[in-house]
């Protein structure tokens, strides 16, 4: 009786050793998380802006999907995914770039 207490012992053991594992083999990177952002929303700082015209081309538009597009980019050592829709990537795309401001806020 205490031999089969001992290998029950040993398999919950062995059983949480596998679990914690597979816990610390995540593939999430929490040091640097992804954070999503429309397009809309990226153009509204410039300097993101520029990020995004030097890291992505507009060849990412040339699919055969025609809902939301994504495009990975790093501004200030964090890393993005912008999306929007075709017409939003084509209006970014095709805007003056001198036009693209900081919204000015009064408090």
């Amino acid at each position: 009786m205490n031999t089969m207490n001992v290998t029950r012992f040993f398999l919950m053991i062995a059983l949480a050793s596998f679990a914690l594992v597979s816990f610390a083999t995540n593939d999430i990177d929490e040091a640097n998380p992804k954070v999503r952002i429309s397009i809309d929303m990226a153009k509204l700082n410039p300097g993101f802006a520029k990020a995004i015209y030097q890291q992505v081309d507009m060849s990412i538009l040339n699919g055969d999907d025609q809902g939301i597009f994504t495009a990975p980019v790093k501004f200030n050592r964090t890393a993005y995914i912008v999306f929007g829709t075709y017409d939003q990537w084509m209006n970014f795309f095709t805007c003056d770039r001198s036009t693209i401001t900081k919204p000015r806020f009064d408090f």
